[in-house]
């Protein structure tokens, strides 16, 4: 029906490891709280640097990364991580969360190896969708 929510499922969001990379404390907290609503388990990190540590321990199944951050930008972790072995997380779907929504900056996205670009601010909903179309594409031995 018109005006209705996306829909999505969110059975697939469900034990769904999430690294939030954000160097905004309250976007970190906002982020981790809808998706623990949703049943994920988030990891936050507050700058790429934090985000490798992270990884390591955490191995995420999504990585949700702002782009405008200080000392090293969400271009950067992503460039450093997709030269990453797969085994290493190298190969993790990635989101674009950012304030820049323009057409040229989704598709700079993209193009930098990003999955999906997602503009702040956005609705839950439309953020749990995006996690859950991700989560389905997984092979199932990387949901273990």
């Amino acid at each position: 029906m018109a005006g209705d929510a996306p829909t999505h499922d969110p059975s697939h969001v469900r034990g769904l490891r999430v690294l939030v990379v954000d160097d905004d404390a309250d976007t970190r907290a906002l982020l981790a709280a809808i998706l623990e609503d949703a049943g994920a388990v988030p990891a936050c990190a507050e700058s790429v640097a934090e985000a490798f540590e992270t990884l390591v321990s955490f191995r995420p199944h999504v990585i949700i990364s702002d782009i405008e951050m200080p000392t090293e930008n969400g271009y950067a972790f992503l460039r450093n991580l997709r030269s990453v072995l797969d085994e290493d997380g190298g190969q993790t779907p990635a989101i674009a969360f950012t304030g820049r929504v323009s057409p040229e900056e989704r598709q700079r996205a993209l193009a930098a190896g990003f999955n999906l670009h997602i503009g702040k601010p956005t609705a839950p909903e439309a953020l749990i969708a995006a996690l859950s179309s991700l989560a389905r594409a997984l092979p199932p031995s990387a949901r273990a």
